[in-house]
């Protein structure tokens, strides 16, 4: 979770990994509400970068209420492209 957001409306949510093991088993749930339960405390709404490529992930983040709003522009064409997905109530 950044702490120092670019906007001071959100937080970031980053560099989040579940082991194989316990995939599926409710862990992205918890550590989601976790950091969500935080920022809404704090006023703010939560956001968080994902691969294209990682449909796992996104379907997890689509489940925890996280909206895609797709590849922002300005991505740098020479990096893996990475979605944006905003927590939308």
């Amino acid at each position: 979770m950044s702490t120092q957001p670019a906007d001071p409306d959100w937080v970031e949510l980053i560099s989040m990994w579940v082991a194989p093991a316990v995939r599926g088993t409710g862990p992205v749930g918890r550590l989601v509400g976790a950091v969500v339960g935080w920022a809404a405390g704090e006023g703010r709404s939560t956001y968080l970068m994902v691969r294209s490529d990682n449909v796992g992930a996104r379907t997890a983040y689509e489940r925890a209420g996280f909206v895609d709003t797709g590849v922002p522009e300005r991505w740098p064409i020479d990096e893996p492209p990475e979605r944006r997905m905003e927590l939308r109530s």
